[in-house]
């Protein structure tokens, strides 16, 4: 579910929710809140030069990064995790690092406020395999 503000044209809140009604009228208040905002852009180091337009990752919803990696998405309240979109441009990629606001979500998911704009993110990308030995 997407609200968009009428006047301003613009997102207003998004978010999903499954209510099941049995055999009655109902009246449900659907209450919306802010969206959130991260930007910002994703490298990858090991192969210098690789255009990244079209390269796809996933924060609450999926989004497209530019040709220079340059990232903005809209995202809903609460924690988020970003992750790599499974396509053939994407196949042999994976997120190495994820920084933002000097601190480190590669693991650990960032907690996103209504409102709130974080624009400072930094997505290492790689498409380099594990190397081990046997």
């Amino acid at each position: 579910m997407v609200a968009r503000d009428e006047n301003e044209q613009k997102v207003a809140g998004a978010g999903s929710r499954t209510i099941q009604v049995i055999d009655s009228d109902v009246h449900v208040t659907i209450p919306i809140g802010k969206l959130g905002e991260v930007r910002g852009h994703a490298i990858m180091p090991s192969s210098p030069g690789t255009s990244l337009s079209g390269v796809e990752l996933v924060l609450g919803s999926r989004f497209a990064l530019d040709a220079g990696g340059n990232f903005a998405t809209q995202v809903a309240p609460g924690p988020q995790n970003f992750r790599l979109l499974g396509h053939a441009k994407n196949e042999k990629m994976y997120v190495k690092q994820v920084r933002c606001a000097g601190q480190d979500y590669t693991t650990e998911p960032l907690i996103i406020e209504g409102g709130q704009i974080v624009s400072d993110c930094e997505v290492t990308l790689a498409a380099d395999a594990a190397v081990g030995r046997c």
